[in-house]
């Protein structure tokens, strides 16, 4: 599990933050553009797997992720293109699968019972900290992969015409707002009832106070729930 914690970080740093919209835009056009993310998905990979990389099975598991991480997404470009579609589901579908690749590591001789590296540094007492991994995965994918739902949110449930991306100070809000909750939910108390108070904030701060606001926060505030609830019942 330990090595499989670390593997599920990698690529929800490299599919969300670190695909940067460029590369997105090569994996569109180019086929080979889906293997140049799926490189960075296995340098990222084996940045969080350092300590182990004197293992040949975990050349093994790098080799697998870029070879077959580059071909899902390829054919998910393939299907979206032919199908005319690409909706919450299949980003659902897309993500799972790449999950079903990393659990790959369990069947793999020697690396599913490796363990944390001794040692008392700080960085080593971070690196072995599952809980710590587990709330990144769980703020990376409420802000970064956030966008993306938010959007197949819109189009497929609420039918609002398909928008670009946001950019800029606008999608940060957004990330921000759902790390957030995230946030104020895994912290457990009563912390989750700043919740409240802060979306209220976010309103009267706002310069425009209409229904696509109101829609943003509820989606927003929806994907962080949905996210925090089995982090919290796991932590």
């Amino acid at each position: 599990m330990f090595i499989f914690l670390r593997l599920l970080l990698a690529h929800f740093i490299a599919d969300f933050p670190l695909q940067l919209t460029g590369i997105y835009n090569l994996k569109l056009k180019k086929a080979w553009g889906s293997f140049i993310h799926s490189g960075i998905v296995m340098l990222v990979c084996v940045v969080l797997c350092m300590p182990f990389l004197r293992k040949p099975e975990m050349w093994v598991i790098m080799f697998w992720i870029w070879i077959v991480h580059g071909l899902q997404d390829w054919g998910k470009v393939v299907y979206c293109e032919r199908a005319k579609r690409d909706t919450l589901w299949i980003f659902i579908l897309d993500q799972l699968m790449h999950i079903a690749l990393i659990s790959m590591v369990f069947i793999i001789p020697g690396l599913s019972s490796l363990v944390a590296p001794a040692g008392e540094s700080i960085i080593l007492r971070i690196y072995a900290d599952n809980q710590i991994v587990i709330c990144a995965m769980g703020y990376i994918f409420a802000g970064f992969g956030g966008v993306f739902v938010n959007l197949y949110v819109k189009a497929g449930f609420l039918k609002i015409p398909a928008m670009d991306v946001p950019r800029g100070i606008k999608k940060y809000y957004g990330i921000a707002e759902r790390v957030l909750i995230v946030m104020l939910i895994i912290l457990g108390g009563y912390w989750f009832l700043l919740i409240a108070p802060f979306l209220g904030a976010r309103v009267l701060l706002a310069r425009k106070k209409n229904k696509e606001l109101y829609v943003e926060l509820t989606i927003n505030a929806l994907i962080a729930i949905v996210i925090s609830l089995p982090i919290r019942f796991i932590l």
